[in-house]
């Protein structure tokens, strides 16, 4: 993923690519982010899948997270995917139609790992175990991708055959486009990184905590991120003390409830590493994407 690359594959096969990806970001492979291209202010109401969507259990309510988190039980997070590389799971996706996935751009750089190795394994807690394994078949980076800044870091994932809907495996909603979460609200990540600052290596099981969305002005202000990353409006801030996704969770879910069912607000995009906290998490703003998601995929 540090490599820079700027030939792009030929259409009409399966993988669709920006025109161009400038050098990589200060961060590795560890990083979450994302942004849309849709005209500001537009505002398209999509009618949901007629599937039953995730739902948090009530045990979720105040939770810690992956850093510095809980682990999860089956069937709390159905909606989550592991994206592997030659059985190896290297980030997070999420199951949003019967052939598609969700998950960051950056995840899925073409430069470093080879399109046929790519599968999703849905239905699982722990790390290449259990579940069933969807080869894919097709990558739809957003052609607004920005390598350097992770800006509009969103991507589509078409698997081979459809996701077998049970109790541990269901799509997550998606909001309409331009849809605005308060600051404040309480939402939940879910992911396999790494649970503590020193670790070596990521966690086998699946973890999860809570963050509270903030205000763009806190992570915009925050002389920490001058010089880093802009952050745009297609980006959302959240944090909790001592709480947040961490290395290895990248293109995984955050999400809040909505009534009875469950809606993906972001995509673990990019933040501090270092374990520190010295500035929030940052996360793609999939409603700023409701649209492109839905010309792509048709979902």
């Amino acid at each position: 993923m540090d490599d820079n690359y700027s030939n792009e594959p030929e259409r009409g096969n399966r993988w669709e690519w920006p025109n161009q990806l400038l050098a990589p970001p200060i961060y590795s492979s560890v990083f979450r982010r994302e942004i849309a291209l849709v005209t500001r202010g537009e505002i398209l109401a999509i009618q949901p899948l007629e599937t039953t969507c995730g739902s948090l259990p009530s045990s979720l309510k105040g939770v810690g997270k992956v850093l510095g988190g809980k682990p999860s039980k089956m069937g709390e997070y159905p909606f989550i995917l592991s994206l592997e590389s030659n059985g190896n799971q290297f980030c997070g996706a999420s199951a949003i139609g019967d052939y598609w996935a969700l998950t960051a751009a950056h995840c899925v750089d073409v430069s470093t790992r080879e399109s046929e190795t790519y599968e999703l394994r849905a239905g699982t807690l722990i790390k290449g175990v259990n579940g069933t394994v969807h080869h894919v078949t097709k990558v739809i980076v957003h052609h607004g991708f920005n390598y350097r800044h992770l800006d509009n870091d969103i991507a589509l994932i078409q698997v081979a055959e459809p996701f077998s809907k049970n109790k541990y495996v269901k799509y997550v909603r998606l909001p309409d486009q331009g849809e605005i979460t308060p600051v404040g609200t309480k939402a939940w990540v879910a992911g396999w990184g790494l649970t503590k600052p020193d670790m070596e290596g990521s966690t086998s099981s699946l973890m999860h905590t809570n963050v509270d969305i903030l205000e763009t002005g806190r992570c915009e202000d925050n002389p920490r991120l001058s010089g880093i990353n802009a952050i745009t409006s297609n980006m959302l801030c959240a944090e909790r003390k001592g709480k947040d996704s961490y290395k290895g969770d990248s293109g995984g879910p955050l999400v809040v409830k909505r009534g009875k069912d469950v809606e993906q607000i972001g995509i673990v995009s990019w933040g501090d590493y270092t374990g520190k906290h010295v500035f929030p998490g940052i996360y793609t703003k999939v409603s700023q994407f409701r649209l492109w998601i839905y010309l792509k995929a048709k979902i």
